[in-house]
């Protein structure tokens, strides 16, 4: 089974070959360490935070994560969109959906607040449809790795916001 197929299994409460891995997410300081523990070819950036990176250094940082993904055979990764944040202030940035995150020293944003605090917000909040630009890790992952691996979007898309609405 390729790792897609095995997320895809146990989704439809089917026992596949073995428990899938699959990382949520991962900052850009522990992708480095590890990329130097496998000995991966990988040249990653010297700054340690996504914020500070120019786009060579964010290639290169994405390269590496998919170095990991590859090396231990991970059945998934979240394809998320950090890049088209807009800053609020020095310590906050918010996303296309209305979500606010607070700056981390050690890397990835960590989430502070969401526009949906709710049940009752679900009957007003109207998600944005993702511009291209926003799944550019999204079509990073497709390409690399040829649909093996499982690559769900981590911002709600109008079908999810759905879905989450029936599971409260």
């Amino acid at each position: 089974m390729t790792g897609k197929e095995r997320i895809l299994t146990c989704l439809d409460g089917i026992k596949p070959d073995r428990v899938p891995l699959y990382i949520h997410t991962i900052n850009e300081v522990t992708i480095k360490g590890i990329v130097k523990l496998i000995d991966h070819p990988t040249t990653h950036p010297e700054k340690n935070l996504i914020y500070d990176m120019n786009e060579q250094e964010l290639m290169r940082l994405l390269d590496a994560f998919f170095a990991i993904h590859e090396y231990y055979e991970i059945d998934g990764l979240t394809a998320f969109d950090l890049l088209n944040d807009k800053p609020i202030d020095d310590e906050h940035v918010i996303d296309q959906f209305g979500a606010t995150y607070k700056k981390s020293i050690y890397g990835l944003p960590i989430p502070a607040r969401h526009p949906v605090k709710e049940e009752s917000d679900l009957d007003h909040y109207i998600p944005p449809a993702p511009a291209m630009q926003e799944l550019q890790l999204l079509h990073a992952a497709v390409q690399r790795f040829k649909g093996a691996i499982a690559s769900p979007c981590l911002k709600p898309l109008k079908s999810t916001v759905r879905i989450s609405r029936e599971l409260f």
